[in-house]
């Protein structure tokens, strides 16, 4: 049976797997997405408890955007991303609602460092609940 309150973030870390979910329908739902105003960044929050993935992306809209990713948290940890000129952060929209209520699903493939300057990758698609 579908749900189309059924929220969802599967990610992967350095090929690590992990699945949320939530529900928009919950008065407290987490799973949330939110772009200010048109040709602003758009925000995607999967947390809870330190896990899931939060990050800014800019464009933000229907499409493939090869992204700038600012105040990325995957797994309760703050990271930034990087380009090297071979590890291009991609982000994909295939649902972005214009109305608050509404949902914006897709995909995101990031690249970056730990404290260390080790480099990683976080991978995942998702539906979650516009805010704003």
């Amino acid at each position: 049976m579908h749900n189309s309150s059924m929220l969802y973030c599967n990610y992967a870390v350095d090929g690590k797997e992990y699945t949320m979910s939530d529900d928009a329908d919950a008065a407290a739902s987490f799973m949330t997405g939110s772009r200010i105003s048109f040709g602003s960044y758009t925000t995607i929050n999967t947390t809870h408890d330190n896990s899931g993935v939060k990050f800014y992306a800019w464009p933000g809209d229907l499409g493939i955007w090869g992204a700038a990713i600012d105040s990325l948290v995957v797994n309760g940890k703050n990271y930034s991303y990087y380009y090297d000129g071979t590890h291009e952060s991609e982000i994909g929209y295939y649902r972005y609602d214009a109305n608050i209520g509404g949902y914006l699903e897709g995909w995101f493939s990031i690249y970056y460092k730990d404290e260390n300057n080790n480099p990683h990758h976080v991978t995942g698609n998702f539906k979650v609940k516009r805010i704003a």
